[in-house]
Formats: C-alpha cells, structure tokens, sequence
C-alpha cells in the first residue's frame, strides 16, 4: 500500500473518530472477569486486578483492528511515521483505542516517549495507565521482560512526576 504521511494521517484521523472514551476492547470468555472502567471497579476486598489466560481476552474492538491492519499494510517507510500520527491523535476520547493500537504494534516505546516528553493532561494521563494496565491483565502473555522493565521505569518517572502535598503544619496554624 503506498500512502504519504498525510493520507496515513487522514485514515488515522477517520478511524478515531469512531471511538468513544470507555470503548469496550475485548471480549471475554468468562464474563464475570470483566469490570467497568468508568468506574474502576474490580475485587475492592483483595485489591487485586484479574489477570486472564491466554485467549480468554478477544481484541473485538473495530478501530483497534482496523489500526492495525493499516499499520500491517504500510510500507516500512510510512510504518516509521505511524505511532506518532497515532499519538498525534491522542484524547480523552481516542485514549483507549490508542494505547491499544501502539502496544499492539509493537510501540510500547512511543508511548513511553509520549508520556515523558508530552504535556498530557492528567486525565489522558490517568487514560493511558488504565489501558495499559487493562493490556497487561489482558494480554500479559504478549509482554516480554524488556517491556515489563520499560513499563516499570515509565511507572517510577510517573510517580515521581507527581508533585507531593504534604500535610499541613500544626505549628502554622492561625488562631483568631
């Protein structure tokens, strides 16, 4: 398939706006395992977050595939220019389909390289980790040691990023 950046771009732009903030991705064997992302409800009594086996989670989510069919149709050259005109796209809306998309290209770096480098609002922010960590309950089995590490330095820099409130100081407290 031979595209410009800007026909790539144009199609990118197409397919996202089809997406919706909490788009469903995948469809699941055991549907008990699924949870809610809007409102971030899992097992509160474990505080754990389900991991599902391989091929228990199906990608069903239609601009997920149709991103990556056009990143597998591009030639080595336009496939270069692809994760970030897709993460040129990147909003609340889009978050979900995105984080997906370049994960399942195998971009996970582009990400990482956006969250560093990008002022992103902290609720894409917030969009970004939740989808990841939905690809990582998911999908874990698609995740080598070299992204786990990389997933874990982007953690650390997040947390750092974070500025810290402490709490207030008895002492500075005005008496009237």
């Amino acid at each position: 398939m031979s595209l410009t950046v800007e026909d790539l771009e144009a199609r990118i732009k197409l397919i996202l706006s089809q997406t919706e903030r909490y788009a469903k991705i995948y469809a699941l064997r055991d549907p008990s395992f699924d949870f809610d992302y809007r409102t971030r409800q899992f097992d509160e009594s474990s505080r754990t977050f389900p991991i599902a086996a391989p091929g228990d989670a199906q990608i069903t989510n239609e601009q997920v595939f149709l991103l990556r069919t056009l990143y597998a149709q591009c030639d080595s050259k336009i496939q270069k220019s692809f994760p970030p005109a897709l993460l040129g796209q990147l909003t609340l809306e889009t978050a979900a389909v995105v984080v997906h998309s370049v994960i399942d290209i195998g971009h996970l770096s582009a990400l990482g390289k956006a969250l560093r480098e990008r002022k992103l609002d902290p609720d894409i922010r917030t969009i970004i980790w939740y989808r990841v960590r939905e690809k990582l309950a998911m999908e874990a089995h698609r995740f080598t040691a070299d992204d786990l590490a990389e997933l874990e330095a982007l953690r650390a820099a997040e947390v750092k990023r974070i500025p810290k409130v402490r709490p207030p100081d008895p002492e500075d407290r005005v008496i009237f």
